[in-house]
């Protein structure tokens, strides 16, 4: 029921619970629960349904931004700027005019680039994958002479290279895309597999899982769940509001 507001058949549910023969009552209870629910975000007195209100509030933002950035002689590459909504999966809506910074409009797009973290307006993080994919490729690459099985390269030093080189790249700001789908971050998973494979010379019958399991090193799902925790184990200490 994590997700019966948003994802699930409300009447194909009540439907199964039926056949099921679930009591009568509590069949209703579900139903009364379920149906005619809705939920929003609110900031101050804009509300996520509101997008009208919710665009004149960062224009505003950026009235005042501008104003501090003549006041204090500070420049800024308008062209460079986007804006973008994050919005659920199922909801739609009729992309506002922009927003504009010095006269200059700031267009809408649907993926944005920041801090090396490609934010898409579903929050999927498919596209960051994807790049994450990209690049990581492009470095198995250029390693790949020493990452081969006619390498004079130990085993030691290969998974070490994998290690410093490549894992950092596949798992840069996981805290932030540690909700993305598990086929997602299974796509990195198959280049980590590949790249230890190619790393010890493994023959084919030698199964992933027990590549890791030889050399130390955890799936990637679990590698970025470890990651995460400790991340969060730290915000305790973090002073900065």
């Amino acid at each position: 029921m994590a997700k019966a507001f948003d994802t699930i058949w409300i009447d194909g549910l009540l439907y199964k619970l039926t056949l099921l023969n679930f009591p009568s009552y509590i069949v209703h209870t579900i139903s009364s629960y379920l149906q005619g629910r809705t939920f929003e975000e609110s900031f101050q007195t804009a509300t996520s349904r509101k997008l009208t209100l919710l665009v004149s509030y960062l224009q505003s933002y950026l009235n005042n931004f501008q104003r501090w950035l003549s006041e204090w002689r500070n420049a800024i590459n308008v062209s460079k700027s986007t804006t973008i909504i994050f919005v659920r999966a199922a909801w739609c809506f009729i992309q506002p005019q922009p927003v504009t910074l010095f006269g200059v409009p700031i267009q809408w797009v649907n993926t944005t680039h920041y801090l090396g973290v490609n934010l898409d307006k579903r929050l999927t993080w498919s596209p960051h994958i994807d790049q994450v994919r990209k690049k990581t490729a492009q470095r198995m690459g250029m390693l790949g002479p020493l990452l081969n099985r006619k390498s004079d390269f130990s085993i030691r030093n290969g998974v070490l290279l994998y290690k410093q080189l490549i894992c950092p790249m596949m798992d840069y700001a996981c805290p932030a895309w540690r909700s993305a789908a598990r086929t997602h971050v299974w796509r990195l998973q198959v280049l980590q597999s590949k790249c230890l494979r190619l790393a010890t010379g493994a023959p084919w019958y030698v199964s992933n899982r027990q590549i890791h399991k030889n050399l130390g090193v955890p799936l990637f799902a679990d590698h970025i769940r470890a990651l995460t925790a400790s991340f969060d184990s730290k915000l305790a200490d973090v002073g900065n509001p």
